[in-house]
């Protein structure tokens, strides 16, 4: 989705992606993600629900926010937080607020990044993998 180099803090980069369930069984989809290297606390990461009349990965020329302010956080934001702070596993994971992916049912992502104003940042790297996993 994203792959910097020699970023600065105040630039915030957006990526999306639309994910479709294509399951046979009713399901509930949660998101986590893996994250190595130090740069982790210093990156802002928010990740907005929402729909893409233009889907296009990982452009975001389309993308519409869910109205809904699921958890007190905007309109369709499902987490803001640092990267490093980002759900590591099923456990902690970001609940999607549809309750019943069915075949066929999908829903667009958002994510978007800046690097905190720390020095401490400088000089640092991250990598991060990104899961949306459907259980009945």
């Amino acid at each position: 989705m994203f792959n910097f180099a020699n970023q600065r803090p105040g630039v915030t980069a957006t990526s999306c992606i639309k994910v479709l369930y294509s399951g046979t069984l009713s399901a509930t989809v949660k998101l986590y993600g893996t994250v190595t290297g130090t740069l982790g606390p210093y990156v802002n990461l928010v990740v907005t629900r929402g729909s893409d009349s233009t889907p296009s990965f990982s452009g975001c020329s389309g993308f519409t926010p869910d109205p809904t302010n699921y958890n007190g956080l905007g309109a369709g934001v499902l987490y803001s937080g640092t990267l490093a702070g980002y759900p590591a596993g099923y456990a902690s994971a970001v609940s999607d607020p549809n309750p019943a992916w069915t075949s066929g049912s999908s829903s667009s992502y958002q994510f978007a990044v800046s690097i905190a104003n720390n020095d401490a940042a400088q000089g640092l790297s991250a990598n991060a993998g990104f899961t949306w996993e459907a259980r009945s």
